[in-house]
């Protein structure tokens, strides 16, 4: 915007306020354009002068900097209804924030008159498949408004200059123009598009990927171990006489996958050394560098007084050498030589992955059109254990009680697979 103002002959200051929370956190701009080529004023916009707002991210529009800066009745307010998980998502996942509270507060704010509202995130994925061109798309809504005082000929001209995605800017900028002057158009092509549903990986193919990635975790055996018992469950489900899709055997081997290729330490560590993390780097830095790697290891690590989880520490480049080592001894996973197994939190992995693989084998003996429901929500429960240590500690928990709430199932599929114990 400054950029345009500049072409067109006039004055501008921008004064950037950069947080340091979530991925760098959130930059709230103060522009400032002149009518001509005099001094703009103080930098900063003051208490209730702001005269537009482009709020792309609602949380971070009622932070102070930003938030302060509106007047009722005299911004002109453009909302992003999409939120963005903020930084406390990252410590309270079940974190949530009310979209259409955070609206009333800009309402209130603004005026019911001056605030306009619009999900330029969703637009940016449908036409772009990238969400990242979502604040070009509003400033070209605020535009279109009247709300941003330099011509569009100079914002083009200012991001063909910029020379970053150049004709995706232009096109997300006179995307967002659109939105505003003529929204049911825009309503009318985007529910005219065909709407293309991803398609599902083929079975073969999705087996044939976990078959891989465990023999690379493991060993051949172990990926056999698996591939096995999935195959059980499919035999089973192919001898329903219903529609399918192998949806069972779908979640089985996700599930069952899940909890054979846990990341443990010689995971982390392989994965951090078998070339692509490094590839990684190569690509997108050059020059010297140096690596730091924050690791709560298990047998070192000291615990939080406050929050009784562990505290990581900083390791340096080392780290590296003694993880490719780490690595090479995966094949003691699960052996008397396996120090880490001595852990309540690897014992709690090896006991729900047997109780697991004996839950498939009696699905596999007893599947019928009447348990197939109760099957499906069985093979699926896995998915929710997710997380390390003390995080994964309470989703293991949760999993555990939800399996008790289908024991009865369970205990049906038991009798069904094994006779002689029901007798």
């Amino acid at each position: 915007i400054s950029m345009a103002a500049n072409l067109e002959g006039r004055s501008a200051s921008v004064f950037d306020i950069t947080g340091l929370a979530q991925k760098g956190g959130a930059v709230i701009s103060h522009v400032r354009i002149a009518a001509d080529t005099e001094s703009t004023g103080p930098v900063r916009i003051d208490t209730a002068s702001a005269d537009t707002a482009i709020l792309c991210d609602g949380v971070a529009g009622l932070k102070p900097e930003a938030w302060q800066t509106l007047a009722q009745g005299h911004t002109t307010a453009v909302l992003n209804a999409h939120i963005a998980p903020p930084a406390e998502f990252t410590r309270d996942r079940e974190a949530q924030h009310d979209p259409a509270a955070i609206t009333d507060h800009f309402r209130r704010a603004v005026g019911q008159d001056h605030l306009h509202v619009l999900d330029a995130h969703a637009l940016a994925e449908q036409h772009h498949g990238d969400t990242i061109l979502s604040n070009m798309i509003m400033l070209g809504h605020a535009w279109q408004l009247g709300a941003v005082p330099v011509s569009a000929g100079a914002i083009e001209r200012a991001i063909v200059l910029n020379g970053v995605a150049v004709e995706a800017n232009l096109h997300a900028f006179r995307l967002g123009r659109l939105s505003a002057s003529n929204p049911a158009a825009l309503l009318a092509a985007s529910t005219a598009e065909q709407t293309i549903e991803p398609a599902l990986e083929p079975l073969d193919q999705l087996m044939q990927r976990h078959v891989a990635a465990l023999t690379a975790y493991q060993n051949a055996a172990y990926a056999r171990r698996y591939s096995k018992a999935i195959e059980r469950i499919r035999r089973a489900e192919e001898k329903l006489p219903i529609q399918h899709a192998y949806g069972l055997t779908r979640a089985a081997a996700r599930s069952l996958y899940r909890l054979m290729a846990i990341k443990d330490e010689y995971e982390i560590a392989r994965l951090y050394t078998d070339g692509a993390f490094r590839r990684e780097l190569e690509a997108q830095f050059e020059g010297d560098y140096t690596l730091r790697f924050h690791l709560a290891p298990p047998l070192l690590a000291t615990r939080d007084p406050h929050t009784g989880r562990p505290r990581k520490r900083v390791f340096g480049p080392y780290m590296e050498t003694m993880m490719r080592a780490l690595a090479y001894g995966r094949h003691l996973r699960g052996s008397w030589l396996d120090v880490f197994s001595w852990q309540a939190e690897r014992k709690a992995e090896r006991r729900l992955l047997r109780d697991f693989e004996t839950t498939l084998a009696a699905i596999a003996q007893g599947l019928t059109t009447e348990n197939y429901s109760d099957a499906l929500t069985l093979a699926k429960l896995p998915d929710s254990i997710r997380g390390f240590g003390p995080v994964k500690a309470a989703a293991i928990a949760r999993y555990e009680k939800e399996v008790e709430k289908l024991s009865a199932s369970i205990h049906c599929l038991h009798m069904q697979a094994n006779p002689k114990a029901a007798a």
